[in-house]
């Protein structure tokens, strides 16, 4: 079996896939792409942390993914060749509130 790793990822509120993809991530479907993954520079993203996974932001939806087939780690996240959105959350509120806080 393959490995899996469960991660974090944002995306824009219009639940699409930046950098002129723009498939419609939903929940509980698998996104797919080509080739080998490269950190940066192509595949299906996703961190460990929470945190880092604000670093790369397009947008404030959260989103519970599920990293599989070719993966490639780095050191505050991962790009695999599938990305399975378990579920997503707008939010834009509680992104406020920890701005404030910070």
């Amino acid at each position: 079996m393959s490995e899996t790793i469960l991660g974090w990822h944002f995306c824009a509120e219009d639940k699409r896939l930046g950098y002129g993809d723009g498939r419609e991530i939903v929940e509980g479907e698998t996104l797919r792409v080509e080739g080998t993954p490269e950190l940066c520079e192509s595949g299906l993203h996703a961190s460990d942390r929470l945190i880092d996974a604000l670093k790369y932001a397009p947008g404030p939806v959260i989103c519970r993914v599920e990293l599989s087939g070719s993966i490639v780690r780095g050191d505050d996240k991962a790009v695999a060749t599938h990305r399975k959105t378990l579920w997503m959350f707008d939010a834009t509120n509680a992104l406020r509130d920890f701005a404030a806080t910070v």
